[in-house]
């Protein structure tokens, strides 16, 4: 089977695993994904994973995945998602100092703070 479409089939799979609820499942399904998908794709799995990880209250390992995530600046929905998803996990350890700027950018529209 192509990768392309290994990789699309672990992705969805997760996608569907995470509707379940079944996070343990999703998580496996998304890592069995080998390289890159699409851009958009690629962002998705992001935003997927990170959401697997804050539901099993897994912050730090969401603050570091979501830190070192490098978005496009024309996926605009997907990095106020990461910034979101960023600041909630950083709230969540107790970090609400560090979390202001995340949250007030997405509320604001504004750009990923420095």
């Amino acid at each position: 089977m192509p990768e392309g479409v290994r990789n699309r089939a672990w992705f969805y799979l997760g996608k569907i695993w995470y509707a379940r609820g079944y996070l343990d499942r999703a998580e496996r399904a998304i890592k069995e994904v080998q390289g890159r998908l699409t851009p958009d794709l690629e962002a998705e799995r992001m935003h997927l994973l990170s959401n697997i990880l804050m539901r099993q209250q897994r912050f730090d390992e969401a603050i570091a995945l979501l830190n070192n995530w490098k978005g496009r600046k024309d996926q605009s929905d997907w990095l106020a998602y990461a910034q979101y998803n960023l600041g909630v996990a950083l709230v969540r350890k107790g970090l609400v100092t560090e979390a202001d700027p995340f949250l007030t950018a997405v509320g604001t529209h504004g750009v990923w703070p420095a």
